[in-house]
């Protein structure tokens, strides 16, 4: 009987053990899963500033060829001007 307790016991331990050692790799896995979320979490962070800077330097380029598009039609304006002059001297 005295065996059969321990043999009872003993299945016991053994099942708590493999338990605990069970919990220790979820927790370890769920510490491993709350990293890559939180490294997810900043590259995505890093990508919408990315985005941000992005759409603002198109922004700043737009703005660019608007200019340019002015100057060059003054330029142009005055070219014909010039040659207009020219041709009527």
């Amino acid at each position: 009987m005295i065996d059969r307790i321990n043999h009872i016991a003993s299945a016991i331990t053994e099942s708590v053990e493999r338990q605990h050692i069970a919990s220790q790799r979820i927790s370890e896995n769920v510490e491993q899963a709350s990293v890559r979320t939180h490294k997810l979490a900043s590259t995505i962070a890093g990508v919408s500033d990315l985005a941000a800077r992005t759409e603002q330097a198109a922004s700043q380029i737009r703005a660019a060829i608007s200019e340019l598009n002015q100057q060059a039609a003054t330029l142009r304006d005055d070219a014909e001007r010039f040659v207009e002059r020219t041709r009527a001297a």
